[in-house]
């Protein structure tokens, strides 16, 4: 049973839940990266199943890796993160798009970004917020749904994430300084759960307004091309 299930049946009542709940509370461990706020965020060790970090692993070294920066290789690349990212076409349309630079459609200009954007992470080796904000120009080029909420480098306004309001435009600094120092950190031992945490914190302060989620894949999956994880 989830962390939220056992606090909504303990909240109910539910006495087993709410001792599970206690024994899953004694079991946190702080991370060294902070919210907006400054408090630690915490994490449960046992609560993720060794098994399933072994099945990762055994999935992620079938993973072909070519060590040759060529446009095919980019743009298989891009394919896979465009059909990651709800694209509902074939590898040859894509290719298309890619090839002949076509800027047809908005769903095309997407793809086309997309590919710009692979191609950038795999001739950039930097990772910061310049890095960040460069990706994000690259992937909302021609293609930003709310323009208007966009700021000098990162969203301003206020933006919900489901009952999650994200952190104040004024505080993402500090909450992109915290990002990156855990990124860069030598804090976690599996990559996995450190994509996670990256993952939920990406999510938790959401600094733009618009295709947060593109950007956030592009920095979490692994970097087939160039043979190297990007955390």
């Amino acid at each position: 049973m989830n962390y939220k299930e056992l606090e909504k049946d303990a909240r109910l009542g539910n006495h087993m839940a709410a001792k599970r709940l206690e024994e899953r509370r004694g079991m946190l461990e702080k991370l060294p990266i902070r919210d907006a706020m400054g408090n630690s965020l915490t994490w449960c060790p046992q609560a993720v199943p060794e098994k399933l970090l072994k099945d990762i692993d055994t999935m992620y070294q079938n993973i072909t890796i070519t060590n040759i920066d060529t446009d095919i290789s980019i743009e298989e690349e891009s394919f896979h993160s465009c059909r990651i990212e709800g694209a509902d076409t074939t590898i040859d349309e894509l290719f298309d798009i890619f090839r002949a630079k076509r800027r047809e459609s908005k769903g095309d200009k997407m793809i086309l970004n997309t590919y710009r954007a692979v191609k950038y992470l795999n001739v950039s080796r930097k990772r910061d917020v310049d890095t960040l904000v460069d990706l994000w120009g690259i992937v909302t080029d021609g293609v930003c749904d709310n323009a208007n909420l966009s700021g000098e480098k990162f969203r301003k306004g206020v933006v919900m994430v489901g009952t999650h309001q994200a952190p104040d435009v004024e505080l993402l600094d500090y909450c992109m300084k915290q990002f990156f120092e855990f990124y860069h950190g030598e804090n976690i031992k599996s990559p996995y759960i450190k994509m996670a945490i990256l993952h939920f914190y990406f999510v938790y302060m959401h600094p733009f307004c618009d295709d947060d989620v593109i950007i956030r894949t592009k920095l979490e999956k692994p970097n087939k091309i160039k043979g190297f994880a990007l955390i």
